[in-house]
């Protein structure tokens, strides 16, 4: 008898934590697949895992390169036309080498996943950023990039975004870093 008792807090307990392992595996699972597979350049992000505001961003962002490249090429102009440059889903505009997965916390259909960012190529940099994750249409999916490292352009992907296409086209270009 003494051994059933001693085994059904066990369980409960193994439950509990199980249970808040599988709701993080899904945000950490698009995180790591995402940063996996990303390759520093925001126009090949996979839009699929992101949400539908910050890819809307990312659209305007693209249709202003295009708008700005078109004017210079019409202009027969030689300077560089607007865009921005850098890894923007990071704070180090020179991107990662490595990442590592830190601590997520959800609260009901948001979450934020901390990753520890490395870039061996400059100065074996090491800095964490937070990714925030929403629930959409029952999927988790990216939908910010809180800089905690002087990033200089903003302070998340989406101030980025946000002050690079509400800028007027310009002549000459202006450029924009993560």
């Amino acid at each position: 008898m003494k051994t059933k008792i001693l085994f059904f807090p066990l369980i409960v307990v193994t439950l509990l934590f199980s249970c808040d392992n599988t709701k993080s595996s899904g945000t950490t699972k698009v995180v790591n697949t995402f940063y996996k597979y990303y390759k520093g350049k925001y126009v090949g992000a996979d839009k699929g895992m992101l949400s539908a505001s910050l890819a809307g961003l990312i659209d305007k962002a693209l249709e202003k390169e295009a708008a700005s490249a078109e004017k210079m090429k019409a202009s027969k102009s030689t300077d560089k036309p607007d865009m921005i440059e850098g890894d923007i889903f990071t704070s180090l505009n020179e991107g990662y080498t490595r990442f590592k997965i830190g601590e997520t916390k959800i609260e009901g259909d948001q979450a934020i996943v901390t990753v520890e960012f490395t870039n061996k190529n400059y100065n074996n940099t090491t800095w964490k950023d937070d990714v925030v994750l929403i629930k959409e249409n029952g999927a988790w999916k990216i939908d910010n990039v809180n800089y905690k490292q002087n990033a200089g352009a903003g302070k998340n992907i989406k101030a980025v975004l946000t002050q690079f296409s509400s800028a007027a086209v310009s002549t000459p270009g202006t450029m924009v870093g993560g």
